[in-house]
């Protein structure tokens, strides 16, 4: 448990937490490793477990689209928690791309913590899907304006690149 605590320390989701509140999370939780191209979540499964990438790479995909990934993730990267908190199936699968060790929180552990430290919990990863979410608003804002750029070439003289000029990408 001393080194699964330690590891955690280096993970700035855990930044924020006690030495107190690692132990009580550390007590229920255990760390995994995955050998490269193995599945860490299958789409549509029902476990419901936070897991935070501690060593590795991994991505996530659409089941229905496994060769365009939607996301790499790398150490610190935290994931599950649509599930964890919503009781959802999962959404996507996440892949190891290279041999990875995880740190998993399961639903039983959660569930039995501090109110308190389950809030905590709670806003550490509001805030990163915060991030996300502000990742996601800007990623569309440029599609929309490559979109509107890409039509005005198309309407006009205007080669794409003034037309992306205009459009102010």
């Amino acid at each position: 448990m001393a080194e699964m605590k330690e590891l955690l320390g280096e993970i700035d989701f855990f930044e924020e937490f006690t030495e107190e509140e690692k132990d009580q999370i550390c007590a229920g939780s255990l760390m995994k490793e995955f050998v490269a191209d193995t599945h860490i979540i299958h789409e549509g499964n029902t476990d419901r477990t936070l897991y935070v990438l501690i060593s590795g790479k991994a991505e996530v995909a659409k089941a229905s689209a496994p060769s365009s990934p939607l996301a790499e993730l790398t150490p610190g990267a935290v994931f599950g928690e649509v599930a964890l908190f919503t009781h959802q199936t999962r959404t996507t699968d996440v892949i190891a791309r290279e041999p990875v060790v995880l740190f998993q929180l399961p639903d039983e552990t959660y569930q039995s913590l501090d109110p308190d430290l389950k809030v905590k919990i709670q806003l550490q990863t509001i805030k990163i899907l915060l991030g996300r979410l502000s990742h996601m608003n800007r990623s569309f804002l440029k599609m929309v304006q490559l979109q509107k750029a890409t039509q005005a070439a198309m309407a006009g003289a205007n080669t794409p690149d003034q037309a992306r000029e205009e459009a102010d990408l």
